[in-house]
Order: C-alpha cells, then sequence, then structure tokens
C-alpha cells in the first residue's frame, strides 16, 4: 500500500504528445509533466502525482510527423540528472533516515535510457550504505538501508492476457574510501557550455548565481574530507576534537539540494533553436561522475556526523578522552568500516600509552607524553602523528585519574592537527 510508481519519461517523448507544439512542452517542465500526467490516467485508474513524473534529458535525434528535434547532449547528463532525481525522490525529511525498497522497470524504453537507469540506481544504493558507512551500512533496529530490485517484462500486445514478471535483486559494494579525490570547483563541474557559449563568462555567470551554494558546497567537501582522514589516518583524538573536526553543524541534506539546484540551473541554459520543422537542444555539459561523487560524499558525511555523536560519551571533561574507551570504541568503528588493521595499530600504541603513564604519572597528574617516555622532540612532526595513531608525543597530554588514563592535545597544536589531517600526503 505503500509503494509509490514514479514514471522515467524521456523528454523527446514530447514529439508524441503533440509535434506542433513541442518547443512549448520542451521549455516548460511543468507543462510537460501535465500533458504526460493526463496521458498516464487516461491508461491506469490510480491518480499519478505530478512530482512522480520525472523529464530525462534526451539524446539524439527523433522525427514525428515530418517534424524533427535533435538533443544535443550526452549520456553522462542524463545519468547525473536521474541520479540526483533517484536520490530526490527517496531522500525527503521524512524518509532519510528509514529504509527504501525500489523497483526498477529495466524493460522499457530506449536502451541508453534503461542502462543510464542502471546506473543511477548503482549510485542510490551506494549513496544510501555509505549513509550508514560507520554504523556497519545497517540502520540501527531497522537493518539494511536499501533493497533494490531489477524488474525484467516479456513484450505485452492486445492478446496478452497474463505475463510473468521477472524480479530480481541488485546490489553493488560500498567502500570506506573519500569519493571526492580534489577541491570542488565549478571548472570542475563544468565540462562545456552549450554552442554559442564562451566557457569563462559561462562559469562567470554560475559562479554568480550560486555562490552561496557554491561556497556551502566546498565548505563542506572540506570538512568532510578531514573527518575521513582522521578516520581513515587512525587518528581517533583528532575525530573526538570539535576544534580539529567542524562538522557538527554542516547539514548534508541542504548540499544534496543545493546540488539539485545548480543542476536545474544549468539546464535551463541549454539552447533552443527553431529552423522551420526542425528543433535543436543544445545541452551544457556537466561532469556526471563529479555529482555522483558528491552526492556519495554527502552521505558519507553523514554518517561521520552521526558517529561523532555517537563517540562524544569518550569526552569526560574539558576535552580529556578515556583512553580504554578510545581503543574499544574505534576498534568497533575500523572493524565496521574495513579497516581492522588501524585496530592493530591503535591498540599497540594505546597499551604502550597506558603502561608509561601508570609507571611515571600520579593520581590527579598530568604531564605530556613526551615527558612520560622521556624523549626529545620528534624530528619529523607529521611523520610521527600519523606513525603512532595521532598520540603525537609533542602534543598529546595524559592524566592519572582514579585508576584511569585520560588523553587530550594542548590547545595551541589544534591548528597544526588540522592541517596535516587535510593534507596527509605533504
Amino acid at each position: 500500500d505503500d509503494l509509490e510508481v514514479v514514471y522515467l519519461v524521456p523528454e523527446s517523448l514530447a514529439l508524441k504528445v503533440n509535434s506542433s507544439d513541442v518547443e512549448l512542452l520542451i521549455k516548460d517542465e511543468s507543462r510537460i509533466k501535465r500533458e504526460f500526467r493526463s496521458r498516464i490516467r487516461e491508461l491506469v485508474s490510480e491518480p499519478v502525482a505530478e512530482e512522480n513524473i520525472v523529464i530525462i534529458p534526451s539524446i539524439g535525434e527523433y522525427t514525428e510527423q515530418g517534424y524533427r528535434i535533435f538533443f544535443d547532449n550526452s549520456v553522462e547528463n542524463s545519468f547525473a540528472y536521474l541520479s540526483m532525481e533517484l536520490a530526490r525522490l527517496t531522500d525527503d525529511e521524512e524518509n532519510f533516515e528509514e529504509p527504501v525498497v525500489i523497483y526498477a522497470d529495466v524493460t522499457t524504453g530506449h536502451n541508453i535510457y534503461t542502462n543510464t537507469l542502471v546506473e543511477a540506481l548503482r549510485t542510490l544504493i551506494a549513496s544510501r550504505k555509505l549513509r550508514w558507512i560507520a554504523q556497519g551500512k545497517l540502520i540501527p533496529s531497522k537493518g539494511e538501508p536499501i533493497k533494490a530490485y531489477l524488474v525484467s517484462i516479456p513484450p505485452i500486445t492486445e492478446d496478452t492476457a497474463r505475463c510473468k514478471i521477472d524480479i530480481q535483486e541488485y546490489d553493488v559494494k560500498a567502500f570506506f574510501d573519500f569519493p571526492v579525490k580534489n577541491d570542488f570547483n565549478l571548472g570542475q563541474l563544468i565540462k562545456s557550455p552549450p554552442q554559442g557559449y564562451d566557457k569563462r563568462q559561462f562559469l562567470e555567470r554560475l559562479a554568480r548565481m550560486y555562490s552561496r551554494e557554491l561556497k556551502e558546497i566546498s565548505e563542506l567537501i572540506r570538512e568532510a574530507r578531514i573527518a575521513f582522514n582522521a578516520i581513515a589516518y587512525n587518528t581517533p583524538l583528532a575525530f573526538l576534537n570539535r576544534e580539529i573536526i567542524r562538522i557538527h553543524e554542516l547539514n548534508p541534506r541542504d548540499a544534496i539540494n543545493h546540488v539539485w539546484k545548480i543542476m536545474a540551473g544549468v539546464r535551463e541554459m541549454r539552447v533552443i533553436k527553431r529552423d522551420g520543422d526542425a528543433l535543436s537542444v543544445a545541452y551544457p555539459k556537466i561532469n556526471g561522475r563529479l555529482i555522483v561523487n558528491l552526492l556519495l560524499a554527502f552521505n558519507m558525511l553523514w554518517s561521520l556526523q552521526k558517529l561523532r555523536i555517537d563517540l562524544e560519551r569518550i569526552i569526560e571533561w574539558d576535552s580529556w578522552a578515556n583512553l580504554r574507551s578510545i581503543e574499544r570504541f574505534f576498534s568497533e568503528v575500523y572493524r565496521k568500516v574495513g579497516r581492522e588493521l588501524n585496530g592493530r595499530f591503535l591498540r599497540r600504541e594505546v597499551e604502550d600509552i597506558e603502561t608509561k603513564a601508570f609507571e611515571k604519572l600520579k593520581n590527579n597528574e598530568q604531564k605530556l607524553l613526551k615527558e612520560i617516555f622521556e624523549v626529545r622532540g620528534s624530528a619529523d612532526l607529521p611523520r610521527n602523528f600519523f606513525a603512532h595513531s595521532g598520540f603525537l608525543k609533542d602534543y598529546t597530554l595524559a592524566l592519572r585519574r582514579d585508576g584511569e588514563i585520560y588523553l587530550k592535545y594542548k590547545s595551541e597544536y589544534l591548528k597544526t592537527i588540522r592541517a596535516w589531517l587535510e593534507r596527509p600526503e605533504r
């Protein structure tokens, strides 16, 4: 009863609806949706919501009753727009934390669009899994975040009374790897403007139109990458510090909406020309892989935010973190994200620190780790930071209290640690 039917409509089908009015239909998406809604209601008894009709950018040349239309577009564009549409349809406020079940009919329509649908479905599955990657890819008490199925239907004719529908489960893997490798910028997003536009002027126009959205997307990607690096490079004390990891106030859902808003604006900047009974539609070419990677990164950030909130109980007071709690909780995190080796290195560091701290510290006494270990300052600070699970002896304070060891960074070094996590390769 709670299933919704979504119709994916290539815009080239506007020719089938009304070839004499096709230009108006192509220019006005809401109009073409109303036309198709009317046609669908003639065929099915259930009501069709306009938001459940998705217009897919078309590719290639089509003719109908002497009228010709040519779409100067790319498969990558269609893939990117459909991926974002699936995210939009399944990510409203009510079900953002709910499991989703989706059935995709892959036997209807042109091969280009069915292949694009399968690729977009792969993106949706990976996104949903990354949203819960740090929680073991499971929604607490609700199970898997998404189940997807490919539906195959044999040809149906007027003589077909019944037919067998084949339903096959479809799945893809999601890995703990940050999807966006470089800093985000608008030049990466737009591969080429439509014919007749200068690329520099085109980008400048977009930058003016979406300056706030672009700035927020860039900030979110930067902060998400730093948080990811703190886990990937095994620096749990840094992940727990809000001055180093600043993800608590970011909103991944807003970022997804920003990308969609920019893509919708880019789509509106296509060039439509009419020449007698011929119409051409030239789309700006976008970087579909980057769009998908942004979507994946936003979902991973959401998982890291939930993890950060869940792990705040490790912080006892004034940024002091219980050493054994760090080892216990982060070993479990590393198991869930497939970084078990991090847990082994972390355990070794914790045992070494604990042994020395109990030996050298009195109750309620605190010292730098380099004083406890009686070593000189590190010659290569960044290397030793990452080599010792973030417990750099020059920067890390240890406190013994009531039979427990607690750690925190000296506050004057937090900006330096953050810079290392932002660019670990430097």
